[in-house]
């Protein structure tokens, strides 16, 4: 094989590559936005009185919608050592995704 023959195809392979790739980061990219705007729900998440959200690890959603949250309310860590207390308020909040009802804790 010649060399520009070499060449081309090295340029060949080399942009059917990058195509190929573009294609599956096109394709396993996120939906187009569906046009609803994000817009703010007055007092969300409707917790119990007395009962406030701490320092949140983890949000999550059920098949249902529903939002878990894993938080840890009494516990702030400022660089001491950690003891291994009881954490006496729910740590996991199951909240109603629309109205943001404490559904179970």
């Amino acid at each position: 094989m010649k060399l520009p023959v070499r060449i081309a195809v090295v340029l060949l392979i080399i942009a059917l590559g990058f195509g190929l790739i573009w294609g599956l980061a096109e394709y396993s990219a996120s939906p187009a936005p569906s046009g609803e705007a994000y817009h703010l729900v007055p007092n969300w998440p409707g917790l119990p009185e007395g009962i406030s959200i701490g320092r949140v690890s983890g949000v999550d959603l059920d098949s249902n919608g529903d939002v878990f949250v894993f938080h840890r309310v009494e516990r702030v860590w400022e660089g001491e050592e950690f003891t291994l207390d009881f954490i006496p308020s729910p740590t996991v909040f199951i909240l109603d995704d629309e109205t943001g009802k404490s559904l179970k804790t």
